[in-house]
């Protein structure tokens, strides 16, 4: 049996993987972390996964505290923006890591197959949409596929309208052919599914470290 401990369970996807896991009956959500850190649920239970949800700056309060009180358990961040980069990298010295800045797994797909795109001479367009109440721009995932283009963030155009749960469009094109790759997310439950997913796999993984998933 997995325990599953959240920090940030009151959110909306916190919400979520809570409601979802009685389709995983060896996974158990057993409590949360608030913001006094209060790590009795984790130093009373076994097979403890901890999962960051919050924001740049709640992981940041998170691994401040974890370190402080010694605590080592596979940690998965799914908060995104400016993450504490050398909190992350002295926890996984010691922990498993997995730093996931989208739990869809057509995403993570489609980031897999940006790396064998070959296309000369081109051109990109990158933006992202998202409903009004996301507040980092751009958001994780876009930085993401940025990443993997070597694309300059800044030239993401973020936009926020609606109630829209997500939609990430990346053009590529060169005088010749133009590729459109385009990813919506149509029910927000398959961020939850996913998440499910990625706290089965880093229990199973016992390779210590910092993995962006």
């Amino acid at each position: 049996m997995i325990n599953l401990v959240i920090h940030g369970y009151n959110g909306k996807l916190g919400k979520r993987v809570i409601e979802n896991l009685h389709n995983h009956p060896n996974v158990k959500f057993i409590g949360y972390i608030d913001r006094l850190y209060d790590f009795t649920i984790i130093k009373i239970n076994k097979n403890v996964v901890l999962l960051d949800i919050t924001s740049d700056e709640g992981c940041k309060n998170l691994l401040t505290n974890l370190i402080k009180e010694n605590i080592n358990k596979p940690l998965i961040i799914g908060s995104t923006g400016n993450l504490p980069n050398e909190l992350i990298n002295e926890y996984s010295k010691n922990n498993t890591i997995y730093e996931i800045s989208n739990f869809s797994k057509g995403m993570n797909s489609i980031l897999n197959f940006l790396t064998s795109i070959k296309l000369d001479n081109c051109s990109y367009e990158l933006s992202e949409t998202h409903h009004t109440r996301k507040k980092d721009m751009p958001s994780g995932t876009a930085k993401s596929i940025a990443k993997q283009i070597n694309f300059n963030i800044d030239q993401i155009k973020s936009i926020r309208e609606g109630n829209v749960f997500g939609i990430h469009e990346l053009i590529i094109e060169n005088d010749y052919e133009k590729i459109i790759i385009k990813h919506e997310v149509k029910d927000p439950n398959v961020f939850a599914i996913g998440c499910i997913k990625s706290i089965i796999e880093i229990f199973s993984n016992n390779k210590l470290g910092y993995y962006k998933v």
